[in-house]
């Protein structure tokens, strides 16, 4: 063990005797917060590969850590549980399963809307790009009602994080080609 594990893990004992932490529950924490991010990884390296079972069940287990987590007196950065949702829906959307795919990133929007009202959203550009994802499936579920709703909730972060300076241009183009082809297939079906 290197000098300054050493040090970290005498502060850490000498610290919990004093504030009636509990250092191992202290670890199983931080390990848990790393096994969520861990099986994110892990899932969106199996998405990028194409395996898709692989993928969804890596994010169910994360899925499954950080939903412990949160119930643990909310002890972990819920955008990570947002994330494994949206990425879980991806690969259920790849499997051809729009239901469960829809449902995932619904979960993932309710979260980051939660975060967003609370003041603990770090960054906008993830709610817009959560709506934007689950708009695709919506459109292709044929729900062009809400694809658009999703879509025209995407252009409005957007377009705010534009006020601001950020460079998203280009994902506003995509977005509203998208609004265009949903309400084209709206007024033909």
């Amino acid at each position: 063990m290197d000098n300054s594990q050493q040090m970290h893990d005498r502060w850490m004992a000498r610290y919990s005797r004093r504030s009636g932490v509990n250092y191992e529950e202290y670890n199983r924490i931080i390990a848990s917060n790393n096994s969520l991010k861990e099986r994110i990884n892990k899932g969106d390296a199996y998405v990028s590969k194409r395996l898709y079972d692989n993928a969804v069940k890596e994010l169910s287990q994360g899925i499954s850590i950080g939903e412990q987590l949160l119930s643990d007196d909310n002890l972990i950065d819920e955008s990570d549980l947002a994330k494994a949702y949206m990425n879980r829906g991806v690969a259920y959307e790849y499997q051809r399963n729009q239901v469960l795919a829809l449902q995932d990133k619904t979960k993932s929007v309710e979260i980051l809307e939660r975060l967003r009202s609370n003041n603990k959203l770090y960054d906008e550009y993830i709610l817009a790009l959560a709506y934007m994802n689950r708009g695709a499936t919506n459109e292709s579920m044929r729900d062009y009602t809400m694809a658009v709703a999703d879509a025209e909730k995407s252009i409005g972060i957007l377009n705010q994080l534009k006020l601001e300076g950020r460079n998203v241009s280009s994902d506003i183009s995509m977005v509203l080609a998208n609004i265009g082809i949903a309400k084209s297939k709206q007024r033909t079906s």
